[in-house]
């Protein structure tokens, strides 16, 4: 019964949005088509239909999650930005955009689409398992998060991604996110405008020198401070250790307590809205 799996998906999402929207999020345009065959799909989910133009009524054909999609994944990557952005004020702007980037990762919004179940409700003539899928999940997860910003507000919204998209990042090696270029210039740029001792390696141990596979450990200082420490098969790629870490340690200092600015959006839900059809009728600017 597909009424009875859309109620256990609110459930398992936790948000009490509309049965008409959720069915709309779910639904992926090549399904309004009918008593036709839908072939030539590319990576950017565009297709052909070939057979009889068989639609359904117009009502029906603005029915699917397009619009709702684009919404979702635009609120979604504001609320991932200010999150980035106010939580993390020590990151420059290029790994602000690699965060962004990790967190809006369409194969970890299919992960989550399957951990959820919602793969299985998707309503589409396209099969799942072809090179568009990840496309239509991650689609479809869009218009999920566009459907609860409709019905419930850009508050609630943001608890859906922070619930399902921010929490990826636990557990993750800030390392493996961020990209960190020639980390002893930056780390002598940061030191320089804080006002700080330059930065000086100091070897603190090594092993192995005589071998095949020797092994050193350097120490980042700024004045008789110890940064961070660092470890390579030479005293160079120790060096660059040593300074990559000291970056790491200092970008991902986040400010937990740090308010965000939706924490202040005020919201009116759409059916809330009275617009004056006659007003916009006598503008000419509209």
């Amino acid at each position: 019964n597909y009424d009875a799996e859309l109620s256990a998906l609110m459930k398992r999402i936790q948000q009490d949005i509309s049965e008409e929207r959720l069915r709309m999020a779910l639904t992926h345009r090549s399904f309004l088509y009918q008593n036709e065959v839908i072939s030539n799909v590319d990576d950017k989910d565009h297709y052909t239909v070939t057979g009889v133009s068989d639609f359904k009524s117009a009502e029906e054909i603005n029915q699917s999650n397009d619009r709702l999609a684009v919404l979702g994944l635009n609120a979604m990557r504001h609320f991932v930005t200010e999150y980035v952005y106010v939580r993390y004020p020590n990151l420059r702007s290029s790994h602000v955009h690699d965060m962004i980037n990790f967190f809006m990762n369409r194969d970890g919004m299919v992960n989550i689409a399957h951990y959820l179940g919602i793969v299985d409700l998707i309503r589409s003539k396209i099969l799942l398992y072809n090179p568009v899928k990840t496309r239509i999940i991650s689609d479809v997860f869009g218009a999920i998060i566009g459907a609860i910003y409709l019905d419930l507000g850009p508050l609630e919204a943001r608890s859906f991604v922070q619930d399902f998209i921010l929490v990826q990042q636990h557990g993750r090696d800030f390392g493996d996110i961020i990209k960190i270029e020639h980390p002893m210039f930056m780390l002598t740029s940061i030191l320089t405008k804080q006002g700080m001792q330059p930065l000086e390696a100091r070897l603190l141990r090594e092993s192995g020198r005589a071998t095949h596979f020797p092994t050193y450990v350097v120490g980042a200082f700024s004045g008789d401070k110890l940064l961070s420490e660092g470890a390579g098969p030479s005293i160079k790629t120790a060096k660059i250790a040593a300074c990559q870490e000291a970056l790491l340690s200092y970008f991902q200092k986040e400010f937990r307590s740090a308010p965000l600015p939706s924490d202040h959006d005020d919201y009116m839900a759409e059916e809330a809205i009275k617009i004056d059809v006659t007003e916009i009728e006598e503008n000419d600017n509209i």
